[in-house]
């Protein structure tokens, strides 16, 4: 699956071996910086891999792009949970929890899902992920990103309840 990769918040820098893998293959690009919403526009993005902070599920819903979600702390987990369970607009990486989450997830039947956090576990939920996105589970994913699209747009464009609310605050504060 083709990529853009930034590494703008990056903690560390990323192994040599890491970006050399990606350079061959062909597939990556590793950018310092990108302007987001631009690349989320592109016809050629199908999904946004985040860790699933509020601005960055607004930039891709607004968009029309599905969500990869991989939360890490605050509020992520739940915006994760939202664009999965109620939104249906993502997948969430399970494996690559840590700390206090790494036990067991509550989704995945009545029994939750085991995180095993393990390297191999991380491969292989990554890549029964990215089948998923390329299959019928993810051409609906990408349906209800589509969705979240139209609803937003509708909430925002000129009488729409989003653009009266600014008008209102916009009144009251003049």
């Amino acid at each position: 699956m083709p990529f853009v990769m930034t590494t703008a918040a990056s903690r560390g820098p990323m192994p040599e071996e890491l970006i050399a893998a990606i350079k061959t293959s062909g597939r990556g690009l590793i950018l310092p910086w990108a302007p987001q919403v631009a690349v989320l526009m592109h016809p050629a993005t199908g999904w946004m891999l985040s860790h699933c902070g509020a601005g960055g599920i607004y930039e891709a819903l607004s968009q029309g792009v599905p969500l990869i979600c991989w939360p890490h702390v605050a509020d992520q987990q739940p915006n994760a949970s939202f664009i999965v369970d109620v939104v249906g607009a993502g997948f969430e990486l399970l494996q690559v929890r840590t700390g206090p989450a790494a036990t067991r997830a509550y989704r995945g039947g009545p029994d939750g899902t085991k995180i095993v956090g393990t390297d191999e576990a991380v491969k292989e939920e990554i890549q029964t992920v990215i089948n998923a996105c390329r299959g019928g589970e993810g051409a609906g994913k990408r349906e209800a990103a589509k969705r979240a699209q139209k609803a937003i747009q509708a909430y925002m464009v000129p009488g729409g309840p989003a653009f009266d609310e600014l008008e209102g605050l916009r009144h009251f504060i003049v």
